[in-house]
């Protein structure tokens, strides 16, 4: 099973040396425990995220991702591709950030800021939930572990907190997973370790990937089927806690530290004939933060990995990659240009 974290520890007022020292060296992928988070909100926040889900297609289309500029809405059902190796993800989603009511008006490059798409069947009241969760809860514990992290990696305890600033594109995203389909091979699968069933399916929930940002929290419902690659390269179970976080490193973090964290390939496959509910929240910097190799995670023997790039510019790439709809809009963009070019110029 995955490690079990206490960080209540983690409390910046407090000169406990040792204790962030103690809580920074275990800090990789792991479940989050005492976050001064009650299981009041928690289950607030569940049951706003059933209640969009309950919603009609028709309503949850009125929102959807690719009316958006900023990456923000209704990811509707198979519209995700995270594992070529399998068919599309079989899920639906609601992504959202900090609610801007405007793109940056000094940084117009800067395309994850803008408004969020809400429900409005659903009212302010679903609208405070999910934006207090985030903010207030999220936000909040996300802080805690970054300045752990920057921390052990030796950098000044507040390295990442100017680059986590007001403008951070940080992403909420609710997530639904039907019961899955059937397969033709059920009854071979169904005789299989949990461990070994996704290699014969055509179909799953979430295709293996890693998380794009800086680190994920992850609070999922008890119903299970996340899988996490560990250390050895073996997959195990990360078996819901009531009322914990399932923390992964993404591949900012991985260039960040220069491959001393590394991102976390995970997956999820449904069971049986049950709905599943998670929200993963992607903890990622303002659009123009340089992710770059920290001064101190380099050296002549063990020399910078990866090139420095834009949160903005890292994040977009991705999610042309993974997003139907992005490639779509790419390929219309495309097609504009040429239209726009001189005869002689045309492909």
């Amino acid at each position: 099973m995955l490690p079990i974290i206490d960080i209540g520890s983690l409390d910046p007022t407090l000169n406990d040396k040792e204790g962030w020292l103690r809580v920074a060296k275990e800090i990789d992928q792991a479940c989050r425990t005492n976050h001064f988070i009650t299981e009041k909100r928690f289950k607030e926040f569940m049951n706003a995220t059933k209640q969009f889900f309950e919603l009609s297609t028709e309503e949850k289309m009125k929102i959807y991702i690719g009316n958006s500029k900023n990456h923000k809405g209704y990811v509707e059902m198979q519209s995700e591709h995270l594992d070529p190796t399998k068919k599309v993800d079989y899920k639906e989603a609601l992504d959202m950030g900090l609610n801007y009511k405007m793109a940056d008006p000094n940084n117009p490059t800067n395309t994850l800021n803008g408004p969020n798409q809400y429900p409005q069947s659903l009212g302010q009241e679903w609208v405070d939930v999910i934006e207090s969760y985030a903010k207030d809860v999220l936000e909040k514990v996300a802080k805690r572990l970054m300045q752990t992290m920057a921390y052990n990696l030796g950098a000044p305890l507040d390295y990442f907190d100017k680059l986590f600033n007001e403008r951070n594109v940080s992403t909420l995203r609710i997530i639904h997973y039907p019961p899955r389909l059937a397969e033709e091979n059920e009854d071979e699968i169904a005789k299989l370790d949990p461990s070994e069933q996704y290699e014969k399916m055509d179909t799953v929930g979430c295709g293996t990937h890693t998380d794009y940002g800086c680190i994920t929290l992850l609070y999922q419902d008890e119903i299970g089927g996340l899988q996490v690659r560990n250390t050895d390269g073996n997959w195990i179970e990360a078996t819901p806690i009531p009322n914990t976080f399932v923390v992964n490193i993404g591949d900012m973090m991985m260039r960040w530290s220069n491959d001393l964290y590394k991102s976390t390939p995970h997956r999820v496959i449904s069971h049986g004939n049950k709905d599943r509910y998670s929200s993963p929240y992607f903890f990622e910097p303002y659009g123009d933060a340089i992710v770059a190799c920290l001064p101190s995670c380099h050296s002549d023997s063990n020399p910078i990995k990866y090139p420095p790039i834009t949160c903005n510019d890292y994040l977009s790439m991705k999610f042309d990659q993974t997003h139907g709809y992005r490639q779509h809009q790419i390929d219309l963009e495309k097609l504009n240009n040429n239209n726009n070019q001189p005869e002689q110029l045309k492909q």
